[in-house]
Formats: structure tokens, C-alpha cells, sequence
């Protein structure tokens, strides 16, 4: 009975470990990383967003008219994001922890190059703010004291 016992539960260990490495996992990141691992720092204006299957999976695809960049240059007015995860039809593929970027709204995102002119969003959801009235929403200040604050980080970084 004992052998019977430790086998199964053997296997439940085994089966909960193979579900568990299934799963997204993301490091906390703090604004002072978000910033460190950013390439461009930007304020705009969501002006599109669509999503694109590519073999087995779905990417969304945002276009964003930039305000102001905080950090980094960029060659365009227009940024292309690329997020894992939407809907193509029938299809729909969730990914859990990646940002939402809706036509017309207002965001500061944190950037990472990828090709060319597609970027991620660094740390996913955590690299996006979104802004409402004037105030950045996850943080809950206004976006001058937000920028300030970001300026800071980057600045304390450059010395």
C-alpha cells in the first residue's frame, strides 16, 4: 500500500511540475529596471492596433504617435509594439502579464528594440502606463511628476 502511496504521489509531483513550467513567469520589476532595461522611453497616443497570426501563434500590433521620448531616438513619429497573444478571426490566443494598448488611448511605454521598428514592452504590463485626466493610472501621479521622476532615474544613471 505504501509503495502504492509514494507512486502516486510521485506522479501528481511530476504532472504539477510539467503544468508549472507551462506558465508565464515575470520578475517584478521596479521603475529604476524598467527604465535601466528600456532602449526608447516614450509618451504618445495609441493610433492603431491589430493582430497578426504567424504559424501557430497570434502577435498584436499597436502603432503609437509619439508626444515626447524620455530616452532613445526614433527615426519615425509612428512606433510599432509588438504584443504575444489577440484574436485573428475564430482564433484568440491569451497571454497573461502582457500589456493592453487600445486605439486612442494615452501611454508612456518602456521599449525594447527588436527588428528594426518593432518593440516590445519591457517587463510586458509593467513597462505600459497608461494615462487618464492627466494622471498615470498604476502609479496614480500626474504625468509631469511621472516624467520628473523617470528624468531623475535616467539621470542618476547617466552619472
Amino acid at each position: 500500500m505504501r509503495k502504492k502511496t509514494a507512486l502516486a504521489a510521485a506522479v501528481t509531483g511530476l504532472l504539477a511540475l510539467s503544468t508549472a513550467s507551462n506558465a508565464t513567469v515575470l520578475i517584478k520589476k521596479t521603475l529604476v529596471d524598467l527604465a535601466g532595461d528600456a532602449d526608447l522611453i516614450l509618451s504618445g497616443t495609441v493610433t492603431e492596433v491589430w493582430s497578426e497570426q504567424d504559424g501557430a501563434s497570434i502577435s498584436t500590433y499597436a502603432d503609437v504617435q509619439v508626444i515626447d521620448l524620455l530616452k532613445g531616438a526614433s527615426e519615425s513619429e509612428i512606433v510599432t509594439v509588438k504584443v504575444p497573444g489577440g484574436a485573428v478571426g475564430d482564433l484568440s490566443m491569451a497571454v497573461p502579464g502582457t500589456p493592453e494598448l487600445s486605439e486612442n488611448q494615452e501611454v508612456y511605454l518602456f521599449l525594447k528594440n527588436e527588428m528594426g521598428t518593432l518593440t516590445n514592452v519591457v517587463g510586458w504590463a509593467q513597462g505600459a502606463f497608461h494615462v487618464e485626466d492627466g494622471v498615470v493610472l498604476e502609479v496614480g501621479v500626474p504625468q509631469r511628476a511621472f516624467e520628473r521622476r523617470v528624468e531623475a532615474i535616467l539621470g542618476s544613471a547617466a552619472n
